[in-house]
């Protein structure tokens, strides 16, 4: 992770209180792959109201992460430098998965990948949704999880990105929310913000 992206985090964190880092990292992925996306179609892809969409889409305008047009929001280059390396991918068989690329990211779920799963458990409050989280280096490793487990889902995995890092795979198809709570998670394990675990 480069310098400016931890800069460009530690903004994006002292702007927001606890209870809207998700909804606003998951309009922020969503406007990386979806952009130009409009209010209507990002409440229902997110499940938030229209009326908190537009109050967190003015919070994000006024920082700096994202712009709008006519069309929709998209990241400005602020948005794009705080999610470099954040990676989302809607498998074949309909899973989500997100992969957080770099050796720096891989170091800190394979210390932390306990206290991240339980954490993305919690904040999803959905016990069901994430499958599992794995480190892509030359092989796939998945802490704890039996190998014939890990086979399985291989080419879900594969099919996540090329890049090597941390990645964590969702049943729930075209979630940017998931993705939200993995990256969250791992910045909160983290020493780039300051609410740890």
């Amino acid at each position: 992770m480069t310098r400016g992206a931890k800069e460009h985090i530690r903004v994006f964190y002292s702007s927001l209180s606890e209870d809207r880092v998700l909804d606003v990292l998951s309009i922020l992925i969503a406007a990386k792959y979806e952009a130009p996306i409009g209010r209507p179609r990002l409440a229902r892809l997110l499940g938030i109201g229209e009326r908190r969409i537009r109050n967190l889409i003015n919070l994000l305008k006024k920082r700096g992460f994202i712009s709008q047009t006519r069309g929709g929001i998209m990241l400005s280059t602020s948005g794009l430098r705080l999610l470099e390396d954040v990676y989302f991918n809607e498998t074949t068989r309909g899973f989500t998965c997100c992969l957080l690329a770099g050796g720096e990211f891989t170091s800190i779920v394979r210390e932390n990948v306990v206290s991240i799963r339980d954490w993305i458990t919690i904040s999803l409050a959905d016990p069901q949704a994430l499958i599992l989280i794995a480190i892509l280096e030359d092989v796939l490793y998945a802490p704890g999880v039996p190998g014939r487990v890990l086979q399985h889902y291989l080419e879900e995995f594969n099919g996540c990105n090329s890049r090597p890092g941390a990645a964590a795979l969702f049943e729930k198809p075209k979630c940017y929310r998931c993705c939200a709570a993995l990256v969250h998670a791992v910045l909160k394990a983290s020493s780039l913000i300051a609410n740890s675990f």
